[in-house]
């Protein structure tokens, strides 16, 4: 072996010996012992590997301990020998590919060595085997990595800055939060309070420290604000739609403005109707949590022959967006069907991709609104999590004040 194949070895078992928390699910992943051309260093990446059979928390001494004399001499000579932790995965690929690299050589001299003729279907099967391995230890490799971050997080203390909590506590409580890098929809038929509910949601995380976005198709910034501070400061939005306000509801308006303003972490855009031209404003801004009014006037400059087609394909961008920016997207549908009965999931509106994509799903059901001759009383309302990856699902009592265009949910007696 070459010096510079010897340095190599001694650094990875150098390495692997000082940093095996860090980097030994990842190494034992990508080499095996026959990659070490220098048998003690084989021996001594079979005794760690031995060692670490089974444990994710072993520290570098329990480790030299498992070695015998010889190879601890050699052993911390390695770990004297390391250069850069930084370079250190850099240096185990390198590593994997001169082995299989001289595996291929070995194999290839052998063949050229014997007496069958017919050589190019073999050499052609070694380098098929080879490359098959390598590509295997990568996602071996990218596995063991997620293994180990997935015991780590199940180990680590619930953080709830790492959930979207929408400020309803029955819903919070039944959802454990919203997580991050997901997708919801919130489905209702017109005039139910699918935008209201959102609003709701977007206002209880002002006191937050999440930055959030509304994405607003239907309606202006200034009538979301209206809609917004209505809520807020328990100001009748009669009287905010026609302008007909007190000195003091128009100068509280005016500070709650200003302080929401002050706050920086909520953006309203009413002027984009792309989802590539969200995905934009998303990578710019880094939220917390998106909010989208809603799918069906959601566009994309892609082309497809039906509208169905498009909303799928809107849908599965949401999706990917969530994930790749580690946020929660909540999106409101319409719905489908006319019935007077409570929606279900599978109404929403132009795409069987909605209930497929989305993580959570809310229908949203005020039974006035279909009902308006028959008593019913415009207050009542049910908001009902038809659909929950993550935990359980049921229907939650709630209350509509339309005037200050607000949700609650119904106390238990």
């Amino acid at each position: 072996m070459n010096a510079y194949g010897l340095n190599l070895e001694c650094n990875v078992i150098g390495g692997l010996l000082l940093w095996p928390e860090e980097f030994g699910a990842q190494v034992f992943a990508r080499l095996h012992e026959d990659d070490f051309e220098e048998e003690l260093l084989s021996e001594i990446f079979a005794a760690a590997r031995k060692a670490m059979r089974g444990k994710h928390d072993i520290n570098a001494a329990e480790l030299m301990a498992r070695l015998n004399g010889e190879q601890k001499v050699v052993a911390y000579r390695c770990c004297e020998s390391v250069i850069s932790k930084s370079n250190y995965l850099g240096m185990v690929e390198t590593l994997a590919q001169d082995s299989s690299r001289r595996k291929i050589k070995k194999q290839v001299v052998e063949l050229a060595m014997g007496e069958d003729y017919d050589l190019l279907p073999k050499l052609r099967k070694i380098v098929e085997t080879e490359a098959a391995k390598a590509n295997g230890a990568k996602y071996k490799d990218q596995m063991a990595v997620e293994a180990v971050k997935f015991l780590e997080e199940i180990n680590r203390p619930p953080d709830p800055a790492e959930r979207i909590w929408t400020g309803f506590p029955k819903i919070d409580q039944t959802t454990g939060g919203l997580r991050k890098k997901t997708l919801s929809y919130v489905g209702a038929r017109p005039s139910t309070g699918k935008t209201a509910f959102a609003l709701n949601v977007l206002a209880n995380q002002i006191p937050t420290k999440n930055r959030c976005v509304f994405f607003t198709l239907e309606m202006s910034t200034g009538q979301l604000f209206e809609r917004l501070l209505a809520d807020r400061l328990n100001i009748h939005y009669g009287k905010i739609n026609s302008k007909n306000l007190s000195d003091k509801e128009r100068a509280d308006m005016y500070k709650a403005l200003n302080q929401i303003v002050e706050r920086d972490n909520i953006r309203v855009l009413d002027d984009i109707y792309t989802v590539e031209e969200m995905e934009h404003a998303i990578a710019s801004i880094k939220p917390q949590l998106v909010l989208v009014d809603f799918i069906q006037c959601v566009r994309t400059v892609q082309r497809f022959p039906v509208r169905r087609q498009e909303i799928d394909y809107i849908s599965g961008e949401f999706k990917r967006m969530a994930k790749r920016y580690n946020c929660h997207i909540m999106v409101l549908s319409q719905i489908s069907r006319a019935g007077k009965e409570a929606p279900r999931m599978s109404d929403l509106k132009e795409s069987g991709a909605l209930e497929q994509d989305g993580d959570y799903i809310f229908m949203l059901h005020r039974p006035y609104v279909l009902l308006k001759t028959d008593g019913a009383d415009p207050k009542t309302a049910e908001i009902m999590l038809d659909k929950n990856k993550y935990g359980n699902t049921g229907v939650i009592d709630m209350w509509f004040k339309g005037e200050f265009q607000r949700f609650t949910e119904v106390r238990a007696c």
